[in-house]
């Protein structure tokens, strides 16, 4: 891969229509919010303290990082804020996260008469996007054996997929055993467990902004 690409990005990339630049499935863009609070996490831009979390000074340089920096700052004011409350401020990060690819030259905006924008992949998107894809399927295939990016990335995915966004079928997480052993690498993770029911509660509890 030319470029090193956020994990909120590549969530992007495999999740995506490739016919209108949205999200596949309702509920879908929920994998993109956990991503991108792993990328901060993972950047050290927050800390995390069990189920809350405090912006670290200085503010990412990335731009899309830095946005949704900020938007966790404003909602912690100086403070810890837990991480529902970051995940409901970083929503919605699917159209922040298509113009980051858009800028990158991974997708073509197909059309400024809808609302969100639709966009597509390029070519070179499209490659990029399948290379994202193998790269998933091969940690899945020993997941035992993930290295931290990947790990990320699965924690990402397991943690929306907690939520019955269809992520299952979306991910080729269709045999039973690698979806058992997935689950297995994050159910005593004290981060991921406070990802998945943060994501849950946020979903299905406190009315928030539109969900993908």
């Amino acid at each position: 891969m030319a470029e090193r690409l956020m994990l909120a990005e590549r969530v992007w990339l495999m999740l995506a229509s490739a016919n209108t630049g949205r999200p596949r499935e309702m509920g879908l863009g929920v994998a993109a919010t956990a991503a991108a609070l792993l990328d901060l996490l993972d950047a050290g831009a927050v800390e995390n303290i069990g189920s809350r979390m405090r912006p670290v000074e200085p503010a990412p340089h990335d731009p899309l990082l830095r946005q949704a920096w900020e938007r966790v700052t404003s909602t912690a004011d100086g403070d810890l804020v837990r991480i529902t409350y970051a995940l409901n401020e970083i929503h919605p990060i699917w159209d922040d996260v298509a113009e980051s690819l858009h800028r990158r030259g991974l997708t073509t905006r197909r059309s400024r008469r809808v609302f969100p924008d639709e966009f597509g992949f390029s070519d070179r998107g499209r490659t990029v996007r399948r290379e994202v894809v193998e790269r998933c399927r091969v940690a899945l295939s020993a997941p035992d054996r993930l290295d931290h990016d990947n790990r990320l990335l699965l924690m990402a995915l397991w943690a929306a997929d907690g939520v019955e966004t269809g992520l299952s079928e979306s991910m080729f997480l269709t045999d039973h055993s690698v979806l058992a052993h997935v689950e297995g690498l994050f159910d005593d993770d004290p981060l991921a467990t406070a990802l998945a029911e943060a994501i849950a509660y946020t979903t299905s509890v406190v009315p928030l902004r539109l969900i993908w």
